[in-house]
C-alpha cells in the first residue's frame, strides 16, 4: 500500500485550524475504484496543538482525541453561555454551534413543546420587528433622495426590480 496525501491547499494551520481527514473509497461501493490509499488524518488547534495520523484505527483516534479536546481548548474564547450567561468555552450540540454548558442545553432541549414552540414565536417576531425597522429606514433614505411615494412602495415590497421601468 502507499499513501497518498490529501489536498496540501486544504491543511489546516494555526490561521485557519481544523481537521481534515482523508479517505479512500470503499470497495463496499459497487463500481467503485479500489484505492491502494492509506486513510490520514490532519489537525491544528488555535491553541497550538497539532497531530497527524495514518491508518483506520489512527485516524479513528485522532478524531476522538480532536472531539474531545475542543470543549475544553484552552485557545477557544470564554462566551457567556446562551442559557445562563456564565462563561463557557463549549458549544451547544445542536447545529446552531451558540455557546452553551452540556447540562444548559439539554435542560433547553427537554423544555416542553409549548415552550420552545413559544421561544421560537418570539424569535420570528423580533425578526419581523428587525425588517420593519430596516424598510422604515430606506424608506427615509429613498424619500430623502427625491424618489416618487409609488416608487418607493414598490421597492420596499418587491413588487419592483432595477430591470423594470415604474408606471409612469
Amino acid at each position: 500500500m502507499h499513501d497518498v496525501n490529501p489536498d496540501p491547499r486544504l491543511r489546516p494551520t494555526l490561521e485557519c485550524p481544523g481537521i481534515q481527514v482523508f479517505a479512500p473509497v470503499h470497495p463496499d461501493r459497487p463500481f467503485a475504484h479500489i484505492s491502494p490509499a492509506v486513510p490520514v488524518a490532519v489537525c491544528v488547534c488555535r491553541c497550538g496543538a497539532h497531530a497527524t495520523a495514518h491508518g483506520a484505527e489512527a485516524v479513528a483516534a485522532l478524531v476522538a482525541k480532536w472531539t474531545a479536546h475542543q470543549p475544553e481548548c484552552p485557545g477557544r474564547a470564554v462566551r457567556p453561555c446562551e442559557h445562563c450567561g456564565e462563561p463557557t468555552r463549549c458549544r451547544s450540540t445542536g447545529l446552531s454551534g451558540w455557546p452553551a454548558h452540556a447540562e444548559c442545553y439539554a435542560v433547553w432541549a427537554d423544555r416542553p413543546v409549548e415552550q420552545r414552540r413559544r421561544a421560537h414565536q418570539i424569535d420570528r417576531i423580533k425578526a419581523r420587528e428587525l425588517q420593519r425597522r430596516k424598510a422604515a429606514r430606506l424608506h427615509e433614505q429613498l424619500t430623502r433622495q427625491g424618489y416618487a411615494p409609488d416608487v418607493i412602495q414598490l421597492i420596499i415590497t418587491g413588487g419592483w426590480s432595477s430591470e423594470q421601468e415604474p408606471a409612469a
